[in-house]
């Protein structure tokens, strides 16, 4: 869903019963102008019961840093093809 106030965009994403990876996933963005661009807020939020057990809080941790990455790598390209 994405609504408009003006310039400003609010973009929200919910998903269920994806796959047998992930249970759920969740992400909220705003796009807000500035004097000198678009100041871009984002924060997203996967659900799953699939790592669990020993092992699990560290792949968790390393799983949200891959995620981190290419999030980022998204962002960076949307921002130099809009330059």
């Amino acid at each position: 869903m994405a609504v408009a106030d003006g310039d400003a965009w609010a973009v929200v994403q919910r998903q269920f019963f994806v796959s047998a990876g992930y249970n759920g996933q969740q992400a909220v963005a705003g796009f807000l102008p500035t004097q000198g661009g678009t100041l871009v807020v984002y924060t997203s939020r996967a659900f799953t019961d699939q790592i669990t057990g020993f092992g699990g809080s560290m792949r968790r941790s390393m799983g949200r840093r891959v995620m981190a990455n290419q999030i980022k790598q998204i962002f960076e390209a949307g921002r130099k093809k809009v330059q």
